[in-house]
Formats: structure tokens, sequence, C-alpha cells
């Protein structure tokens, strides 16, 4: 397994209908989601790289996800999101959240399959959802 750190190019909270959580990399702006915040991306930038997009519920809010690593293993990537605590006296609300949260990565990566780590398990107990 390699380790790869991911830098948050973006995030947006979309309106929340589902629990989700999902990743995968586009190369294309056809395949792009509508959101306003992904416009800046051209045919150029495809041109020799991918966004990777996470999308994730969160119970609130008020704390949301961000990208952490991408674990790559023989053809399949899985992201790991780190999911902030709140801050001593910090209030937290208690609306679900959806996230959409992005990364440039590799064009290399659109070939594989893609998901997110289950937090709730360790590492040796990893669980994709």
């Amino acid at each position: 397994m390699k380790q790869h750190p991911l830098q948050t190019a973006g995030r947006v909270c979309l309106p929340y209908t589902r629990r989700c959580s999902d990743a995968r990399c586009v190369t294309s702006l056809s395949r792009l989601p509508d959101v306003p915040e992904l416009n800046s991306y051209d045919p150029e930038f495809f041109a020799g790289h991918a966004l990777l997009l996470v999308t994730d519920t969160t119970a609130s809010g008020s704390l949301p996800p961000i990208l952490h690593t991408a674990d790559i293993t023989d053809g399949h990537g899985t992201v790991r999101l780190q999911r902030p605590l709140p801050a001593r006296n910090q209030c937290v609300t208690q609306d679900m959240a959806t996230w959409l949260l992005w990364a440039e990565v590799p064009v290399s990566w659109a070939g594989l399959s893609w998901a997110v780590a289950n937090p709730a398990l360790p590492p040796e107990r990893l669980s994709l959802y």
C-alpha cells in the first residue's frame, strides 16, 4: 500500500438529501457536478490532471471534514478523511450536512476504483461504505 497526502483544493456544503460517502476521479468537464465552485476548472486542467471528488455526510454542518490521505493498493484507492473535533467550549449544530471536497490529483488515478474509509473502524479492520 502506498499512502499519498492529499491537499483539499476546495470544499462546499451541498443540500442534504440522504447519507452518502463516496469518492471518484473525474477527467473532464462533462463529468463535474453542477457546482459553481468547480467552474474554474477548464479543459487545459484536465489535459494533465484529474479531480478526486469526495462526497461525505456529517452529523454536524459546523464541523466540515478535511481530505487527509489516499491509500493506493492494487488498482484501488481509499480516501481517508479527518473529522475535526469541536474546540473547547464550542457548540456544534445537530444539522446533517453533505460536503463535496476535491483535490487535484494525477490523471493516472482516474483508472482506480475509489472508496472512503469508514472512520469508526481501526485501520486493521478497514471497512468501506
